[in-house]
């Protein structure tokens, strides 16, 4: 318990000791006190690692079993060098009381008991509180109010019961009640904000704390990249030089072993370039959430950006969810060109009231007196990013027609609607029998469809180049598409869910960039292929490192993804 932090958490430890407890065996508990020293606005998983401590005891046996108390007094250890650990006394500090029954063979001569040793923790969670009366709560109630799901409620509150019952249960809540509530008022600071570790239950709900662990993560996989990559090179010559001195290296165990941990260990054979790549990330990101997470990025996105996501649609399966929440993923970094306007505004048609939206918009992009006086490279890139996707979203949302939307939907073969009665599907069979006759009012309802506006408009905008993966051209080979047909590099195909594919290699193809044999001499001139995929070692390890430069590239405009987030 951290009085200081308003923390309560959990640990595992090994202690290695010597003393009279050697030749015994029992069971026990314990509760104390100690301080953290310089340690003090440390959270508890990083301060309580390593420790040193010394316990006496007095331990009376009778018919060789013996019962008893013992004081144990540990200090804090630095294990930061190889050897023996360094007795740390300005770090953590603790005076322990505890009980044991057992049997010994030491104790049973000698009642009274002195051991030495070192311990080693492992943190397991922990949970913090906001205020004195929720953490006072939790110091009596064993149980976790932040954990999410039954299974890991019930492991972490079984696992704070177990602690607390044979660690002088009353006795120790009492006093731990009285010194929360005397270091809250006379103790800490009035300015000290108290902090949680990173591993916490809590910090879930926490999006700053996220984004900090995301980029954390993020620096440490690129020093990795890095590292890799600049050691490549060195990769290579050895390997070279193992098949110059051996010609039969590809039929050694060593190398079979290798090959198949580069194939299925490593991407060696990419499908994609970079940019289409984050959307595959983006939807690994999405699995790994929790329903509770899930929900909670779509509410953000709502309230941040002011749209109707309908998080908690009727009917909605957690795959709906995702599929709409990588849409607008794309959508909300995304623009539309004057191009995509014109596409949209002749699909409207022209005198609808969104296609006169998008017709002016277009207008102004193309003859504004701004694009007068810029750069001719300025200039293109205002007409390429003439309105911004999300407020093309909120124009066919609040201004398209039900009938304008679906019609679109179907010019692009999307499916936009979706049976209401789902949990009737069943019910509803009994409308194929002659009882129809007699439940006309309830079968009316089952043929029913339902119209979700927002999804239309999502979907459509994607199609219509408004995300942020730009549709496929001969400057994004790799670009979101419709069909096959839009994939227009040979040895590629339009692959993913509705209203996310994207163009990728074909099976039995890599991803690669080539020199431009017309432009030989600049390196830095190249253009995407897909490729045969090849056995030699050589091109399977030249595509590990294409993986892991793409990787890096991809990591850099997450990060640039992160940096542009609202700051509040």
């Amino acid at each position: 318990v951290d009085f200081r932090n308003r923390e309560i958490a959990q640990f595992r430890w090994g202690a290695g000791f010597f003393g009279a407890s050697v030749g015994g065996m029992g069971m026990g508990g314990y509760a104390g006190i100690g301080w953290k020293g310089y340690k003090e606005n440390w959270t508890l998983q990083e301060a309580q690692v390593t420790g040193l401590w010394t316990s006496k005891g007095l331990t009376p046996s009778i018919f060789g079993i013996n019962a008893g108390l013992s004081v144990t007094f540990g200090t804090d250890a630095d294990n930061s060098v190889p050897g023996p650990w360094v007795p740390e006394p300005h770090g953590m500090s603790s005076v322990l009381l505890g009980w044991s029954v057992g049997a010994s063979i030491t104790k049973a001569v000698v009642p009274i008991s002195v051991d030495f040793g070192a311990s080693y923790c492992w943190y397991l969670n922990s949970e913090c509180f906001e205020s004195l009366e929720e953490f006072i709560k939790y110091l009596w109630l064993p149980l976790c109010e932040d954990c999410q799901g039954t299974s890991e409620r019930a492991i972490v509150s079984g696992l704070r019961f177990g602690i607390h019952a044979p660690s002088f249960p009353i006795i120790s809540e009492m006093a731990f009640s009285v010194i929360a509530a005397l270091y809250d008022r006379r103790v800490r600071e009035t300015d000290y904000k108290p902090e949680c570790s990173p591993g916490s239950v809590t910090t879930r709900k926490d999006p700053a704390h996220l984004i900090r662990q995301i980029g954390d993560l993020m620096f440490t996989n690129a020093r990795l990249l890095e590292d890799l990559v600049s050691k490549w090179d060195v990769f290579v010559h050895e390997m070279s030089m193992a098949e110059a001195y051996n010609p039969d290296m590809e039929k050694s165990k060593e190398y079979r072993k290798w090959l198949k941990a580069a194939t299925t260990e490593f991407q060696a054979c990419p499908k994609q370039g970079p940019i289409s790549e984050i959307s595959s990330d983006t939807m690994d990101v999405f699995k790994e959430m929790t329903d509770d997470e899930l929900h909670g990025l779509c509410k953000t996105y709502k309230k941040q950006f002011g749209l109707e996501l309908f998080c908690d649609a009727p009917g909605q399966t957690r795959q709906s969810l995702e599929e709409r929440l990588l849409i607008y993923d794309n959508l909300k970094e995304g623009w539309l060109s004057t191009q995509d306007l014109q596409k949209l505004m002749m699909a409207l048609r022209s005198t609808s009231i969104a296609g006169k939206i998008f017709a002016e918009r277009r207008h102004e992009c193309l003859h504004n007196d701004t694009t007068k006086i810029l750069s001719s490279v300025d200039a293109r890139v205002y007409v390429y990013r003439c309105m911004p996707s999300l407020e093309g979203l909120k124009v066919l949302e609040s201004k398209a027609t039900d009938k304008q939307m679906l019609r679109l939907c179907e010019l692009k073969g999307l499916q936009c609607s979706s049976e209401t009665n789902v949990v009737w599907k069943k019910a509803c069979k009994v409308c194929d029998t002659r009882a129809i006759r007699k439940l006309q009012k309830f079968c009316a309802k089952c043929g029913k469809k339902e119209i979700d506006k927002h999804g239309m408009a999502t979907k459509i905008l994607q199609v219509f180049g408004g995300g942020f993966i730009e549709p496929a051209g001969p400057n994004n080979p790799f670009g979101s598409c419709e069909r096959t047909e839009d994939c227009w590099m040979p040895n590629t195909e339009c692959i993913g869910n509705e209203g996310s594919k994207v163009c990728s290699c074909k099976a039995g193809t890599c991803f690669n960039l080539v020199k431009n044999i017309r432009n030989w001499k600049d390196n830095t001139d190249m253009f995407p292929i897909c490729q045969a995929e090849s056995s030699a070692w050589r091109e399977i390890v030249a595509g590990m490192k294409r993986s892991f430069l793409i990787y890096r590239y991809t990591l850099g405009l997450m990060a640039s993804q992160i940096k542009a987030l609202p700051k509040n």
